[in-house]
């Protein structure tokens, strides 16, 4: 819900730029940005941001809509 107030829809098709939501275990969720074939989140263990490689743990891209004005 908070993504979709902030005015970004959900997608089918994957673009670099996208947002990406990330379903880890014990139902658990992380945002990254998605890159050509990677990922740039935030990494908790090691402390640091990173580029990992696209995997199954993407759940939903979303993409940011055009301008609002209400």
């Amino acid at each position: 819900a908070g993504l979709r107030a902030a005015g970004f829809a959900p997608v089918g098709d994957a673009r670099a730029g996208d947002v990406a939501l990330i379903a880890y275990a014990a139902g658990q969720f992380h945002l990254g940005l998605m890159g050509e074939g990677v990922m740039v989140h935030a990494h908790a263990g090691l402390r640091r941001v990173v580029e990992t490689p696209v995997d199954g743990r993407v759940g939903e891209r979303w993409r940011l809509g055009p301008p609002r004005c209400d």
